[in-house]
């Protein structure tokens, strides 16, 4: 991350933001571009993302008044602004030089039949709620008693306890740490209760974190288990 966003989250007294925008490389052009999926999977908790989105509205509006337009998408630098002058055309043509042959019959038939082809439409993009928690049940306070546990215990994950706001990485690990947990306490055998029990678990530890990012259950009545960065570590350990 450059200069260009830490100073402007500095300016929003949005400072907690740095460390995640630095895992996710938010440059100037990146800033400039990101979009309200984006914002929500940069900033989960809703008090943070309303700040920032009402600040990036202004930042946005500004950006209007200034000459150069912030270019999001990647173009080809072969295309030049250089005007070229046109062929000059003989004053004098010769007619049998001009003249265009009609191709033969053969030269028809062997030439290739246009094919139709329609785009595929893209796949459907999974969207899922960012809602906090709210009533938590006793086995909530359990779970995340449990999981406080296991990060006191966790040679490799003990200093995410101290961890205001996760990075990537660190979620990565928190993951990793709790399947492997769950893997060997529930013999291999995981289910959707125990997965979504411990996302919730991490929502409650880590206040600016969202249960639904390590465990959704799979929409449609679909066969696998559920998505979220849970379910990818407990696939790599089946």
């Amino acid at each position: 991350m450059d200069q260009f966003v830490r100073s402007y989250l500095k300016q929003w007294e949005l400072e907690e933001l740095i460390p995640r925008f630095e895992d996710e490389e938010i440059n100037e052009r990146a800033f400039k571009c990101l979009s309200d999926d984006i914002i929500k999977e940069l900033i989960p908790k809703l008090g943070k993302r309303a700040i920032f989105s009402s600040a990036y509205k202004e930042f946005l509006e500004t950006l209007k008044t200034k000459p150069e337009p912030v270019d999001c998408k990647f173009e080809s630098t072969s295309s030049t602004s250089i005007k070229q002058e046109p062929p000059k055309l003989d004053e004098n043509p010769d007619p049998s030089q001009n003249a265009l042959s009609a191709p033969s019959i053969d030269e028809v038939s062997e030439l290739p039949e246009a094919h139709s082809t329609s785009p595929e439409p893209p796949p459907p993009v999974e969207t899922f709620s960012i809602a906090p928690l709210t009533d938590l049940s006793d086995v909530d306070h359990e779970t995340a008693q449990a999981l406080r546990n296991l990060l006191e215990q966790s040679p490799t994950a003990s200093h995410l306890r101290d961890k205001k706001f996760l990075t990537r990485s660190s979620r990565n690990l928190l993951s990793e740490e709790i399947v492997y947990y769950l893997y060997f306490q529930n013999n291999g055998a995981l289910t959707e209760e125990v997965l979504a029990n411990w996302a919730r678990a991490v929502e409650v530890v880590f206040k600016d974190e969202v249960a639904a990012i390590y465990y959704r259950k799979q929409p449609r009545g679909g066969a696998a288990l559920g998505t979220g960065k849970l379910c990818e570590y407990y696939q790599r350990m089946k």
